[in-house]
């Protein structure tokens, strides 16, 4: 943060929080992918050379200016965010106002909107402006005429987020990377850099490269845009609802459109004498891990091969596990998410479809 030794601190702080962050799929999500996203891309970038106490140890990188790419790939970044975030909410749920009815009709107790927030006057203006605010915040910051308003929009919008969902660090995170989107000779203006350099008026650094080094940079620029605008819809090659079999749900700024509810029971079964018992999965799985697993197939799957195991170290030499996994999707009646006699010791994951998924067949509840 401070520019000390930037370069070997930013790829610590890339590596490490990247790591504990794929320890553990019940951590996967948008924001934690977002801050690791942009923990790598500060770490190839040369976000140090104006104001940092490395500039102040060597006065000789310092630079007014770097290369146009380094900014554009982090404000993309934070576009695609946004934007994305718009194009997943243009759905039948969230258009009928689920689940934000839900969330709403528990903020009773809110200051200022807790007489209103159950209203359908609410819903509509929270679900629509939503929608329409991440879908037009980044073109209304770039153009000069709406700038400030779509500051105040975007202030707006993610400190109400934060106030009004548990959604850990992603407004406060959103808030200061939308600043990214600004021009870039904003904090000059308004005075945040206070410490003085002992140059202070730096030449700009020549960033002459050779053309292969050059075309290495624009292959690798090209490549990584082209995944993050890609691989958020690789949702589209599966069949069924992705908010329902969460096939190509992880990665793709799928905020906030689903509540969840899933009862999850495993059943071992011994084939040669028909013995079979409720496994016990709260004496493996953590809370947070066992409060959230039953409605995501992967993570059953993992389980099963994980129980049969375990299992087998006991003494079972032959073992199958199923699973009664009832799973509610924005208020619908429960249903069955994954085929009850299937045995999950076969099944391996893949990519492909998971063709013993069962489909949605209920439908929203009346409002």
């Amino acid at each position: 943060m401070t520019g000390l030794f930037y370069r070997v601190t930013s790829w610590l702080l890339f590596l490490s929080f990247s790591y504990w962050y794929l320890l553990d799929e019940t951590r996967y999500l948008n924001h934690l992918y977002l801050t690791a996203l942009l923990a790598f891309l500060l770490a190839i970038i040369p976000a140090h050379r104006a104001k940092s106490l490395d500039v102040r140890r060597k006065p000789e990188l310092a630079s007014p200016t770097i290369p146009a790419w380094c900014l554009w790939i982090v404000q993309i970044q934070v576009a695609i965010v946004y934007f994305y975030a718009g194009i997943a909410k243009i759905n039948a749920d969230w258009l009928r106002g689920e689940p934000l009815r839900q969330w709403l009709a528990n903020r009773s107790d809110y200051p200022l909107i807790g007489s209103w927030s159950d209203t359908e006057l609410a819903v509509g203006f929270f679900g629509y402006c939503g929608l329409l605010f991440d879908l037009l915040v980044v073109p209304a910051l770039l153009w000069r005429r709406t700038r400030v308003c779509a500051l105040l929009a975007a202030i707006f919008f993610n400190v109400s987020n934060k106030m009004m969902f548990n959604i850990g660090i992603f407004p406060v995170l959103m808030l200061g990377a939308t600043l990214l989107l600004l021009p870039p000779d904003w904090p000059r203006k308004v005075g945040l850099f206070f410490f003085p350099q002992k140059d202070s008026k730096p030449k700009p650094r020549s960033y002459s490269i050779s053309p292969q080094l050059k075309t290495f940079t624009t292959l690798l620029f090209l490549a990584y845009l082209s995944f993050q605008l890609l691989f958020p819809f690789r949702h589209w090659l599966y069949p069924g609802n992705v908010n329902w079999t969460e096939e190509g749900h992880r990665f793709s700024w799928r905020m906030k459109l689903r509540q969840k509810r899933a009862a999850a029971t495993f059943i071992a079964t011994i084939p040669k004498t028909k013995e079979n018992w409720v496994i016990d999965h709260t004496e493996y799985l953590s809370s947070k891990q066992s409060s959230m697993f039953g409605r995501w197939p992967d993570m059953c799957i993992q389980f099963a091969h994980f129980m049969e195991k375990e299992l087998r170290k006991e003494g079972h030499e032959d073992v199958e596990i199923r699973v009664k996994t009832m799973v509610s999707l924005n208020g619908r009646e429960p249903e069955l998410l994954i085929d009850p006699e299937l045995d999950l010791t076969q099944v391996q994951r893949t990519l492909k479809h998971q063709d013993w998924l069962l489909p949605m067949t209920k439908p929203l509840l009346p409002e």
